[in-house]
């Protein structure tokens, strides 16, 4: 479902952080907008990893 999100951002210049859990990543970028006060995004796929983001997405939106 990403995938060709990918292919039209490679050669955008942005740095990508790969993560290994779609929750560890809406955490990260939740902690590097607080920090930074800039915006952080994360791609993840649709289903099962949509799901792993709910509780990063409430903690940034409830904080």
């Amino acid at each position: 479902a990403v995938l060709t999100l990918y292919d039209a951002l490679y050669k955008a210049d942005f740095k990508h952080i790969l993560t290994k859990h779609e929750q560890g990543a809406v955490h990260a970028a939740d902690g590097y907008a607080r920090a930074t006060g800039k915006v952080g995004v994360v791609i993840a796929t649709s289903g099962p990893g949509a799901t792993n983001l709910v509780t990063g997405i409430a903690t940034a939106y409830m904080d």
